[in-house]
């Protein structure tokens, strides 16, 4: 396998991470809200966070797939930082959230 295909490998699974990431994120994120709208602890917040770090060390031993991921998410994280609004917008029209 050479240098352009294992670089290839790493960008498909680091796009593929994505989704798994943003799923964990949001649901740790529903967790600690829950936990805090309760006055309350919120294990499974820390469960989901946990899962996000050990998929993200993984993500990082394999530099294209770390960047293909990261590189989105943080962009996304800036865009909340800076206009929720326009995030709110933007993470309403993806494919994904009408699942629910």
């Amino acid at each position: 396998m050479n240098h352009g295909t294992r670089q290839a490998m790493g960008a498909v699974a680091g796009l593929a991470a994505l989704i798994p990431l943003y799923y964990l994120t949001e649901a740790a994120a529903r967790a600690l809200r829950a936990g805090v709208a309760t006055f309350g602890p919120a294990p499974s917040g820390l469960a989901y966070l946990g899962a996000v770090a050990v998929v993200v060390t993984v993500l990082t031993a394999w530099p294209p797939a770390a960047l293909c991921c990261g590189v989105p998410l943080a962009s996304a994280g800036l865009l909340f930082a800076l206009d929720l609004d326009a995030a709110l917008g933007a993470a309403g029209r993806l494919p994904w959230a009408v699942l629910r």
